[in-house]
């Protein structure tokens, strides 16, 4: 589960992984609860659940304690079943990974980045705002970005 409609990145590392028979589900809002009644309605359809959550809106601290929250409610009304159940927390937002890439960036706006540009973005995840600067760089290159 990726959060929000922007899981086109983690369709790519996961692509480039290997990885077969991969299905991948957006999680609207900041309700990391929720994955528990999704886990439970699809259980027998998957062996493992791999869950993306940035910090835009919470603390890791809170991301972490309502996920363990969530897995503890699926374990107690699927007791005996084997889950692999995890969760990877994107330092600020999921846009962070795509400014990790500006070959990338360069490849799908057709718009070359100065090396400026480049070595500003040598460090993604120290990006405050990255969402913003995502869509600044974008609207530099004729493109429009809605998070």
């Amino acid at each position: 589960m990726a959060e929000d409609e922007h899981y086109e990145p983690v369709e790519v590392i996961i692509r480039r992984a290997g990885a077969k028979r991969t299905r991948i589900r957006p999680m609207r809002g900041n309700r990391v609860e929720k994955l528990a009644g999704f886990i439970i309605a699809h259980f027998s359809r998957y062996d493992r659940f791999v869950v993306l959550k940035d910090l835009e809106s919470f603390e890791e601290s809170t991301i972490k304690q309502r996920f363990q929250k969530a897995v503890r409610r699926v374990r107690e009304r699927l007791p005996g079943v084997s889950l692999d159940v995890r969760l990877v927390i994107v330092k600020r937002a999921v846009e962070a990974w795509l400014l990790a890439d500006p070959d990338a960036i360069e490849k799908a706006t057709n718009c070359k980045l100065s090396e400026e540009v480049k070595k500003r973005l040598d460090r993604p995840e120290q990006i405050s705002r990255p969402k913003d600067v995502l869509a600044d760089l974008l609207r530099r290159c004729g493109k429009r970005y809605y998070p």
